[in-house]
């Protein structure tokens, strides 16, 4: 039996205690976030909203802002990790029939798993595609009309705000983007989320696939992109639980996320 509470509460228990966790520490970081943003110089983001036009300095802010919050994906996950297996988790030992799991993922990549990993990121992209479709039309279904054109706007306005068509920016939005949240993300949702959680509670991959993906979907707190982040949810899910590579998930992540951002920059090109 592990040494932390692993032994002593059930999978539903784990899954609120793993919620729990990333509420105390999102509501953490993002004090330490406005406590950094307070010694900055950099203008508001949201001053200028209404103008919706790039400004250097209050993108500056907001990436700031949503860099030091992403980090509370990770500190969630290893708070998480920690309670759940105590010292086991530290001293690598065997926990049950499974291996130690430890907080820090051993790097372990095989060129053509990686291959053909990419190549599914690319069929993601294009099934993703007609996900959005799906998505518009059921939009467009259940609500007034000029719903998708005005999510559109939206959407349009916040790639405006953060100069996702500006080439220059590119290199900054990859970074703040695609990069963290991939590394962060990861740790928490597939990571966390799998071997904190489900881990001999669901054997079904299936069934943990869709819950995970749900359950990432549901963290990002937008419907119209919901049934693509689900799918993307998903299957990084299937991915971690075939592999248990916590970096091929980051990997595929930052693919997907990095392609759309250099497709707008260079395809929607602005100077």
């Amino acid at each position: 039996m592990a040494s932390g509470i692993a032994g002593h509460t059930k999978a539903f228990s784990r899954l609120g205690i793993w919620a729990l966790c990333w509420v105390v520490m999102y509501v953490m970081f993002a004090m330490i976030a406005q406590g950094v943003l307070s010694f900055m110089e950099a203008g508001s983001l949201e001053e200028i909203v209404k103008k919706g036009v790039f400004d250097v300095s209050a993108v500056w802010n907001f990436r700031v802002f949503m860099g030091i919050n992403q980090l509370a994906f990770i500190a969630s996950g290893v708070f998480f990790l920690q309670l759940i297996y105590g010292k086991d988790l530290m001293n690598g030992e065997t926990l049950g029939s499974k291996k130690g799991i430890g907080l820090l993922p051993s790097i372990k990549i095989d060129l053509k798993e990686l291959l053909q990993l990419i190549l599914l990121t690319v069929a993601l992209l294009f099934v993703s595609g007609y996900l959005r479709l799906a998505t518009d039309y059921i939009l467009d279904y259940f609500q007034t009309e000029g719903a998708i054109e005005a999510a559109n706007k939206v959407y349009d306005k916040n790639l405006h705000l953060l100069g996702a068509y500006r080439s220059d920016q590119l290199i900054y939005n990859l970074i703040f983007l695609a990069f963290l949240p991939a590394i962060c993300e990861e740790y928490f949702f597939r990571k966390a989320f799998i071997e904190g959680v489900t881990d001999g509670w669901l054997n079904s991959k299936w069934l943990i696939a869709f819950l995970g993906g749900v359950i990432f979907s549901f963290f990002h707190w937008e419907f119209s992109g919901f049934l693509v982040r689900w799918m993307m949810g998903a299957v990084l899910t299937l991915v971690y639980l075939h592999y248990r590579n916590y970096y091929y998930t980051v990997i595929m992540h930052f693919l997907y996320n990095a392609t759309g951002l250099i497709s707008v920059a260079y395809l929607n090109h602005e100077a």
